[in-house]
């Protein structure tokens, strides 16, 4: 029996490095991309993170600075991309890992050991092996720091510590993007539900770290500024704009790509209603579900405060939230000896429909866009509706009065369970398989993992090609996106290493900001020998006209600039 034990704990494990191996292969997403590589191009690190404005509030940059600087321990840094990329995705999967720990150490002094396990290890996947666009995003980093406050405010003896400590958690969840604030709130709703004393706990914990954190930035006038400047920005935001039809039809479409590409978000209904029977008493499952439809929303929040809907990393607590009830739902049944073999025929059979959907042709995906957007959404529905009737039809009354005490099944053996964990394997394929598109958003279902790779691959090379004919460690300027530092990695003088408010010269009321005018003060800097651009991102012509003829005063873009992929360096004038 032990011998069998360990044989499934060791395939199980290699199960799972072999698709931890694979996820290394997807590299990073170009809002990662960006980040990095805009402060590596001051300096790196923490030190770059906190001299470099990269539309990004101050803790995701140190967070990813906290990598990059471990990284340079080792000697990775960009230049190196497959290795460098590959280590950094396992840095951030190692936090992942002991943040579900965390979770499973809280959690099972209030709902077992068993669903406590289940739980923290469907959460754990769902972080890991997250969609290429979603993973550490400030989305996911909110999302992991609201993990991590749930298990340390359920773990430890003294309300009173375990308050603080989360509280913290839930402000740092809080400040990694500001429109993450719902996934905090998520966080502190979860914790409510075990535990109300310790909701309390880490809400006052909360209110104090937020106070500290307000005096933290008026002591850092220049990091107030930016973060003002950024939530100023946004011109699709609600609050300056409201909400269109199209938004509303983008949001739908983003939903759906969640569905497709994280089956969990499929079962989500079908969860809610089988977890809400494990709760005795029908007013106590009414105040279950209720709780569920206010976490789903608070997990669709962040895409309706951005304004920006067509972006489906914005739901990237939507997948963690339904794995974690659906991991403790199915904990839960096989506590009781009980899981159902439809759980897992229904798990594979849901991800590799969407395997299917998101590694079909593009042609056809942008054909029958709306229809699928439809049909993902009524499978959630069905499948909801399915699991009441088969809840109503095989259960019988139970002596605590949960009905799914006495939930029928064959015991959970150690078949079944090998079969639960060949489902969730297959769960996992639609996030890496190389063919799989990243959204079903008209923008972008062209791009796939395969094509991002190899996109990334040419950049690297072509720009890095470009940075070794000036001279690694030249300084320039550069008017690109971040990814163009990211591959080239020359220096710069400016804090503004991708000028996102000279692209915006469109919008009047940004051309009045503190940001503006201290980004358009890089354009006068001595010290830059090139200047970078990406005419695509950000053409000269669009510059104010003081600017434009700044620019092409001190800079040649004539027939001497050398082009590589799309990026011209212009050397300055004599």
């Amino acid at each position: 029996m032990r011998s069998r034990r360990t044989l499934l704990a060791g395939a199980s494990a290699a199960a799972a490095g072999g698709l931890l191996a694979l996820s290394l292969l997807l590299g990073l997403n170009g809002d990662l991309q960006y980040v990095i590589g805009v402060q590596d191009v001051r300096g790196g690190g923490i030190g770059g993170a906190l001299r470099t404005f990269a539309h990004r509030p101050v803790l995701y940059r140190v967070f990813v600075g906290t990598i990059d600087n471990a990284l340079q321990l080792i000697g990775l840094r960009p230049s190196a991309l497959v290795a460098y990329e590959a280590v950094f995705r396992v840095a951030a999967v190692v936090v992942a890992v002991l943040a579900a720990w965390l979770l499973a150490r809280g959690l099972r002094g209030r709902v077992g050991r068993v669903p406590a396990a289940w739980t923290s290890i469907a959460v754990a996947l769902a972080l890991v092996f997250a969609p290429n666009w979603d993973f550490l995003q400030p989305e996911w980093l909110a999302t992991l720091f609201g993990v991590i406050a749930i298990g340390i405010a359920l773990l430890p003896r003294r309300a009173t510590v375990a308050g603080g400590l989360s509280g913290g958690l839930l402000v740092a969840a809080f400040a990694a993007k500001i429109s993450t604030a719902p996934i905090a709130l998520l966080a502190l709703l979860a914790i409510a539900v075990l535990d109300r004393r310790r909701a309390v706990a880490a809400g006052l914990g909360g209110v104090a770290w937020f106070l500290f954190a307000l005096v933290l930035l008026a002591a850092f006038p220049l990091e107030r500024r930016w973060l003002a400047n950024m939530i100023a920005l946004n011109p699709y935001s609600p609050l300056r704009s409201g909400i269109s039809i199209d938004q509303l039809s983008n949001a739908l479409r983003s939903l759906a790509s969640k569905a497709a590409l994280s089956p969990a978000v499929l079962l989500l209904p079908a969860a809610t209603v089988v977890a809400s029977r494990f709760t005795p008493g029908g007013r106590a499952r009414g105040g279950w579900a209720g709780a569920v439809t206010i976490a789903a929303l608070l997990a669709a929040a962040p895409m309706i405060v951005q304004g920006e809907p067509y972006y489906p990393y914005h739901l990237a607590a939507l997948p963690v939230l339904a794995a974690g009830l659906c991991g403790y739902t199915a904990g839960r049944w096989a506590e009781r000896g009980a899981l159902p073999v439809a759980v897992p025929i229904t798990l594979a059979a849901t991800a590799a429909a969407g395997a299917w959907l998101m590694t079909n042709s593009n042609h056809w995906r942008l054909a029958n866009l709306d229809l699928l957007v439809e049909v993902l959404l009524g499978v959630a529905a069905l499948l909801a509706v399915l699991a009441a009737l088969f809840l109503t039809v095989r259960t019988g009354p139970a002596s605590n009065g949960s009905p799914a005490a006495n939930a029928p099944g064959v015991p959970t053996d150690r078949r079944r369970l090998a079969g639960v964990m060949v489902a969730a394997g297959v769960a996992i394929l639609p996030v890496l398989l190389p063919a799989t598109a990243w959204s079903l958003d008209p923008r972008v279902t062209q791009r796939t993992n395969a094509s991002w790779e190899a996109e990334s691959l040419a950049s690297h090379d072509a720009w890095g090609a470009m940075s070794e004919e000036i001279g690694r460690n030249t300084p320039v300027l550069y008017l690109a996106y971040g990814t163009v530092p990211y591959h080239m990695g020359n220096p710069t003088p400016c804090r503004y290493p991708s000028p996102l408010w000279l692209r915006h010269t469109d919008l009047v009321y940004v051309r009045a900001f503190f940001s503006y005018t201290d980004n358009e003060a890089c354009l006068r800097s001595p010290t830059p020998r090139y200047l970078v651009l990406a005419p695509a991102w950000l053409p000269l012509q669009s510059l104010l006209p003081r600017d434009f003829a700044l620019v092409r005063r001190l800079y040649d873009c004539g027939r001497t600039a050398l082009v590589e992929a799309g990026i011209l360096a212009c050397a300055r004038r004599s």
